[in-house]
């Protein structure tokens, strides 16, 4: 029984590695186009989804985190949400 245990962890582990290498030429060209800034197709496709829920509850698309961004995107002459909402 153990022979059996073994070849099946064997075969886990094999079809583990199969699917991860599968997975790497794709998701490096994703994160090689959000990196360059070049179109998503998720972005493409649901971007109008999520400019109504924006437009819905309020938030303005300008202060939105991007994929390369890492916050806020504010010029220095405009207001931030805290100075515009007090």
């Amino acid at each position: 029984m153990s022979v059996a245990y073994a070849l099946s962890a064997l075969l886990a582990a094999g079809l583990l590695l199969v699917l991860l290498l599968a997975c790497v030429k794709p998701l490096g060209l994703y994160m090689a186009n959000i990196f360059d800034g070049r179109p998503i197709w998720p972005r493409r496709t649901l971007g109008g989804c999520e400019r109504g829920i924006c437009r819905l509850c309020g938030i303005d698309p300008r202060y939105l985190v991007t994929e390369t961004g890492l916050g806020y995107r504010l010029r220095m002459d405009e207001q931030t949400p805290a100075e515009a909402a007090g």
